[in-house]
């Protein structure tokens, strides 16, 4: 029996029947006492819970903001499958940002292991994760690969991002897309894009495509 009042709660009656031999009758029993135990529901609920095999988590129905919060956690706990290959041992901090690299809406995450390139060069190991949209809610989508890049810009013509290699030698900038084909990093030349450390196409490139604002890993104000 289930009974509810303001000062109990919602408790759970469990009846119990005491039994002893009857005296005339053999191997008969009767009835002598019956005590009542009572329950309380959420303690009932748990230890029915602890009984029943626990289901799998499903990422169906949760926002964007919360499957990439997964993410950078996974990140910081070092888990397998977040790995920065290209990084290796060099990986130091980790930063982030979002942009839509494929104009289909959603914004992507853009984890970067901060390394060293060159023995000089800062760079981020990259590595990109998506959702896609289902009926209750949000997916996640690991996009496959990472790209290790000094300099990264946010392309203005909405096509990706731009990656900047500087040439210690010649003083020239060479320019890669990074753009997602087939849930894939890609990475492909710009050859029509080259300028020169310090010239007015070095500036008047990073004014019109610019730099993402990185955040720490920590912080959890991921689509702000």
């Amino acid at each position: 029996d289930e009974h509810n009042s303001y000062e109990q709660g919602l408790t759970v009656q469990n009846k119990k029947a005491v039994l002893t031999p009857a005296e005339d009758q053999e191997g008969r029993y009767r009835i002598t006492d019956i005590e009542v135990v009572e329950t309380d529901i959420e303690e009932s609920q748990s230890a029915q819970e602890t009984l029943e095999p626990k289901m799998a988590q499903d990422t169906g129905g949760k926002t964007v903001e919360e499957i990439y919060a997964g993410v950078l956690q996974s990140v910081r706990n070092q888990e397998a499958g977040y790995e920065f290959p290209n990084a290796n041992s060099n990986a130091g901090n980790y930063e982030y940002f979002v942009c839509d690299m494929n104009g289909d809406g959603i914004e992507e995450l853009i984890v970067g292991a901060m390394c060293i390139v060159d023995d000089v060069f800062m760079a981020h190991d990259c590595r990109v994760f998506s959702c896609q949209k289902t009926d209750t809610g949000y997916e996640l989508k690991i996009i496959a690969g990472d790209e290790v890049a000094p300099g990264i810009h946010i392309a203005a013509d909405g096509d990706g991002l731009y990656m900047t290699y500087l040439s210690r030698g010649t003083g020239w900038y060479s320019v890669y897309r990074l753009t997602i084909q087939d849930d894939t990093l890609i990475s492909t030349w710009e050859e029509n894009i080259k300028f020169m450390l310090g010239s007015s196409e070095e500036q008047q490139f990073s004014e019109e495509n610019k730099v993402p604002q990185w955040k720490d890993i920590s912080d959890t104000d991921i689509l702000g």
